[in-house]
């Protein structure tokens, strides 16, 4: 450590100053952030008699700030995002940053560019996920059980415990929108849920899901094993599974 100290002291380190390229800051930007240093200077500078006015001024003029910079973000973003023609662009990169499109994905996995993706695929699911010979479902031989029957309370409170920062699966719905619906309509969710539940079916399309492949780190990214799949079901079908889940507890209770 001594010899460390002592480095630091001969030796100075010279800091670089970064310098970020935003293409969504502006002039009007520009001169709003000088308008606003210069408040605060004022601000510093003031008496009491005027200081109050000047920090109401200031904190006025931070959100207003606040608020023109965030819309230039979004229109920056939006106008990268219609004028790109690639879907695995820059758009993509910056949004998934080292993630792997697809194509790129399946190349290293050893599938020709010129191959048939879609059965390549289903090769890396079948490897993935191996079909399982499950025995033959025995018959009923329990009397049946009366179960409680699924009202809105019990919806608004899974939806209540509902993660809200979980990925959606493929139309796009997360809980966010799932709790409004409810919020606003109850009675949409109330009664696709009671028909499913009276008529014993788990509709097919609830069954689809995204798989998203993530590499683990230290492995040869040209191994199928070498990546762990994650599947993004639809928020609808996951309450659903909610609600199967507490009617299957309350049967092994009884």
């Amino acid at each position: 450590m001594a010899i460390f100290a002592a480095c630091r002291i001969e030796y100075k380190i010279k800091k670089f100053k970064l310098k970020m390229n935003y293409n969504w800051w502006n002039q009007n930007l520009q001169i709003k952030k000088k308008e606003l240093q210069a408040l605060k200077r004022r601000t510093n500078k003031s008496e009491d008699d005027n200081k109050l006015k000047y920090q109401l001024q200031l904190s006025q003029k931070q959100a207003e700030l606040k608020r023109e910079a965030k819309k230039a973000k979004r229109n920056s973003f939006r106008n990268t995002c219609t004028k790109t023609t690639d879907p695995y662009g820059r758009p993509y990169k910056a949004v998934v940053k080292n993630k792997h499109p697809p194509a790129e994905l399946f190349k290293q996995l050893g599938n020709p560019s010129s191959g048939d993706t879609q059965s390549f695929a289903l090769k890396i699911l079948q490897e993935l996920y191996p079909p399982s010979h499950s025995p033959a479902t025995p018959p009923n031989c329990f009397p049946p059980i009366q179960e409680p029957q699924i009202t809105k309370n019990e919806i608004r409170r899974i939806l209540k415990k509902a993660p809200t920062k979980k990925a959606p699966g493929f139309d796009a719905i997360d809980y966010i929108v799932l709790k409004e619906i409810n919020n606003s309509f109850p009675e949409i969710l109330h009664t696709f849920y009671f028909k499913c539940y009276q008529l014993h079916c788990f509709p097919e399309p609830l069954k689809n899901g995204i798989i998203v492949l993530f590499h683990k780190d230290g492995k040869k990214a040209d191994k199928i094993k070498t990546y762990r799949p994650v599947t993004l079901l639809l928020t609808i079908c996951k309450v659903l599974e909610q609600i199967l889940l507490r009617r299957l507890n309350h049967t092994l209770k009884k």
